[in-house]
């Protein structure tokens, strides 16, 4: 007997949430985007704007640099940021083997990774991250896409495709509508 196709489901989680005034919005999740990392990027970038990433951004990068959540870099850390020598003197690092893109070619290192007490920790470190003025082009990037761009320019990853990696996952996954609202 033949099985009907399996189509792999894009949005899987669905919440009303009725307002005092009976206006209804869906707040809709990927399954590859839990609930606790869309609120916690949302609530970082409350925190950090105007210099802190979209709420997309975050999103993507989470996505790529923890492989959507399943390989963390350090205890709550999905975004790969590596440990200063104090947290690593004080415990508060992992030490893992990474690839990184040197002079055209991918290469293993063992680097020592912040680790974190909680998943805005996390994510706060980030955004702390990139409001630096090292990443100033970001900071001044208008739209998703230019942010993801000033990344690259900005040296944030190795990976030469770093920036169109971000920007597909971002329409993949249609990662705007978690900017809307929120201040931008």
């Amino acid at each position: 007997m033949l099985q009907p196709k399996r189509r792999r489901p894009q949005l899987i989680s669905m919440v009303k949430i009725h307002t005092a005034n009976s206006i209804e919005r869906n707040k809709m999740s990927s399954d590859k985007f839990p609930l606790d990392v869309i609120s916690a990027a949302q609530a970082s970038h409350a925190r950090f704007f105007p210099r802190g990433p979209f709420v997309s951004i975050t999103l993507a990068q989470w996505a790529v640099e923890s492989c959507y959540g399943t390989r963390p870099s350090g205890k709550l850390n999905y975004f790969g940021v590596k440990a200063t020598p104090a947290q690593i003197s004080t415990g508060h690092a992992t030490e893992r083997w990474t690839k990184e893109y040197v002079h055209g070619h991918y290469v293993s290192e063992l680097l020592y990774f912040a680790d974190y007490d909680t998943l805005e920790e996390g994510f706060d470190a980030h955004a702390t991250l990139l409001t630096h003025p090292w990443y100033a082009d970001c900071i001044q990037a208008q739209t998703p896409q230019d942010y993801a761009r000033a990344l690259q320019a900005d040296h944030y990853a190795t990976a030469p495709n770093y920036a169109e990696t971000l920007i597909s996952i971002i329409k993949q996954f249609d990662l705007t509508q978690y900017d809307k609202g929120a201040p931008a």
